[in-house]
């Protein structure tokens, strides 16, 4: 991705830039790169820095006077920094000799900020002035209102009237200096992100650690992972070409007091991207979870500064965020041919009260046992893998939770009857309604990446699939979780079956264009990450069926893929500075919605479930509806196409501490909790988390 070079910015040559001491210059300050010196970010007063919200600019130029004479011409560009590998923007180290690399590569300034805060209102020095060593690169020479810049090579000599150039004599001289000189006025960054993400006293802890963990990487409202994506990949992309400004939260409340309409007009780039890294969940503030705020008072603030134009880039817009965090899909999807969605009904929660926990358990069985004759008898194409006599067993779970909490199996009525009054009688709960779906028999998860998916002509390409599976339950709750290779696989589950993985792969695929399809109509833009975790089972020998579990939003557990920060980031950051195209895709996608595009993929997908060829519907292929021969699913893995591998652990196991009550939900089948992040977050886990402000979020769909 082409990044613009910065007005200015040193360089060496003819163009070099000296920085004379006492000069007011700007400095390019990146926040992410602040930990190791404590955090703290320049406020233009105390108010700024004290209360919460706290509203700051974290990236982008800010002024600062030189300390020390420095000659860009001097120096070797060869011995500066390097911004990509270096941990930090400046540099504390060095033999302050020339061309060593050290000190005297870099340029000593003072900032001019009058103070410095820190997340949780603190101080820096009792407001001294602070002072660092910055990379030349991001340092340029200050701008004079109403004068032009030059593009390349040094600003111009400004003349002594005020700093201002002197006209030219006549209007062909002002051309010719202008085409010599290649002058521009300094225009805003390529794109302004906004961020809003936990402030409290208290830290969202990563939890990477175990199989279960989110890696190194963290959890996605967590300080390793914003900084992960925020400390390189941004100026990797753009340069200095960007900034980034941040609301700091401690609780559900203050997301009110943010002003969108207010703070866009602080954003000056020519893209404007909202980022929220917060997890949204159906409880009242008052727990001690840290990173948790209420749904609705979450949406609201996106919504508002959708409504002034600052577009959601992480996770989603907010509209399919909803319907991915909620779970809502599940009910909507589960009698579309093809989908493949467990059976869901939505169990009310005025109900509940009213008829009681064994009543509401009735009525909830019989509305599955509904559903289940419907999917019989009048929406029966390619639904032959999923027919069965009667619905006996299921699973129970909330909206709006993460990493398979909240997921209840319950077996009869008198067990759906004691999962429903655990999940109710949380303290704080709001939610409106349970989801009961059916039991869905299963051998593994098999978890699909997509990246910036480009148009339906060659199908969505899978950046990468792990494989992994929960191999228990603990007092009906889900627990043991494993994650590994495809050859382990193979082997342990699939039972050296070839074939059959292979179909199930194959299944799997076309399951998830068909699914890509129907969040078309859920957003007219294709998301540009987002994750399938779809159910696999080995029904005999040579064939397999699969049902999808989880449909997982941007922010998901890498699960131990080693490229899938920097795929995955750098994709979400390209959405965010280059909007899709006229046909809300990342690339391609001239001829989407023309006659004939996508011919190809609608016969293979309308065919692995059942219904034929599109030009010939009414004919059965098959008895068993039409299964074409498994094929190899073409998988990115680096560099090199292979057949669906996965880096993941080979085989390492898990096993959790046994949950108690807990806060959060689950996955969105009733095979089993897909999870959206990491998964056995239990609430004895939570608990003692809560004793240091170490909190994990937990949720899949």
């Amino acid at each position: 991705m082409a990044s613009s070079t910065p007005l200015a910015t040193a360089s060496t040559g003819s163009g070099s830039v000296r920085y004379e001491r006492g000069e007011t210059v700007e400095v390019f300050f990146r926040f992410a790169k602040e930990p190791k010196n404590g955090g703290y970010f320049p406020c233009d007063s105390m108010a700024q820095g004290m209360l919460h919200p706290c509203i700051v600019k974290t990236d982008g130029w800010i002024q600062a006077v030189v300390e020390q004479t420095f000659d860009a011409g001097a120096t070797r560009d060869s011995h500066w920094p390097d911004l990509a590998t270096s941990s930090s923007s400046s540099s504390k180290k060095g033999t302050g000799k020339k061309g060593s690399g050290g000190d005297g590569n870099l340029v000593k300034v003072k900032y001019l900020a009058p103070f410095w805060y820190n997340r949780q209102g603190q101080l820096y020095n009792d407001g001294a002035k602070r002072k660092d060593s910055v990379a030349p690169q991001l340092v340029r020479k200050l701008e004079v209102p109403g004068c032009l810049m030059v593009n390349k090579g040094p600003p111009l000599q400004q003349a002594a009237n005020g700093g201002q150039a002197p006209p030219p004599a006549s209007a062909a001289a002002a051309a010719a200096s202008s085409s010599s000189l290649n002058l521009t006025r300094r225009r805003g960054p390529k794109v302004s992100i906004f961020c809003v993400r936990w402030g409290g006293k208290r830290k969202v802890d990563a939890v990477t650690d175990g199989i279960g963990g989110w890696g190194q990487v963290g959890s996605n409202p967590s300080d390793n992972f914003i900084h992960t994506l925020f400390a390189d990949y941004p100026y990797e992309n753009f340069g200095t070409d960007y900034e980034i400004w941040t609301a700091f939260v401690q609780s559900t409340h203050e997301l009110k007091d943010i002003h969108p309409e207010l703070i866009r007009k602080q954003m000056t780039g020519q893209q404007l991207a909202g980022c929220y890294f917060l997890w949204p969940i159906g409880f009242q503030d008052g727990h001690e979870f840290c990173g948790y705020v209420n749904n609705g008072d979450l949406f609201h603030c996106m919504r508002r500064f959708e409504a002034t134009g600052v577009v959601t880039r992480f996770p989603h817009h907010s509209h399919l965020y909803q319907l991915l965090a909620s779970k809502a899909w599940t009910a909507s999807w589960c009698l579309v041919p093809g989908l493949n969605t467990p059976l869901t009904t939505k169990l009310s929660r005025s109900m509940i009260v009213n008829l009681g926990y064994k009543g509401a358990a009735e009525v909830a069985l019989q509305s599955l046992q509904d559903l289940n004759a419907a999917r019989n008898l009048l929406f029966p194409i390619g639904q032959n893998q999923l027919k069965r006599e009667t619905i006996v067993k299921g699973v129970s779970k909330l909206g709006y939770s993460w990493e398979s909490m909240d997921v209840n199996h319950w077996s009869d009525v008198g067990t759906m009857a004691q999962g429903l009054e655990e999940l109710v009688q949380q303290p704080g709960n709001l939610s409106e309604y349970v989801h009961v779906q059916e039991w869905v028999d299963i051998d593994v998860e098999m978890r699909h990446f997509v990246v910036l998916p480009q148009d339906h002509l060659s199908g969505i390409k899978i950046e990468k699939i792990v494989y992994t599976c929960y191999e228990s339950k603990s007092e009906q709750h889900f627990s043991s979780f494993n994650r590994f290779d495809r050859e382990t696989c193979l082997q342990k589950k699939f039972h050296n079956d070839e074939k059959a993985l292979a179909e199930a792969e194959k299944k799997a695929y076309d399951l998830i264009t068909r699914l890509y399809y129907a969040l078309r109509g859920e957003c007219s833009e294709m998301p540009p990450v987002i994750r399938f975790d779809v159910l696999a089972h080995r029904s005999r020998a040579g064939c397999a069926n699969v049902m999808i579990g989880e449909i997982t939003e941007l922010g998901a557990c890498f699960l131990g893929w080693p490229d899938g920060p920097k795929t995955v980031f750098n994709a979400m950051l390209r959405t965010a500075a280059y909007p899709s195209n006229h046909a809300g895709t990342w690339g391609g996608g001239n001829n989407v919605g023309r006659d004939g595009l996508l011919s190809s993929t609608v016969n293979k997908t309308f065919n692995s479930y059942g219904g034929g060829s599109a030009q010939a519907q009414g004919q059965n292929r098959q008895a068993n509806g039409g299964a074409q021969k498994p094929t190899p699913v073409p998988v990115k893995n680096g560099t090199n196409t292979n057949y669906g591998t996965s880096n993941g652990s080979n085989g390492s196991h898990y096993d959790p501490p046994a949950r108690g009550r807990r806060r959060g939900s689950s996955d969105a089948t009733g095979a089993g909790p897909g999870t959206r992040g990491a998964s056995n977050t239990t609430t004895n886990k939570r608990k003692q988390m809560a004793g240091t402000g170490n909190e994990k979020k937990v949720v899949t769909s």
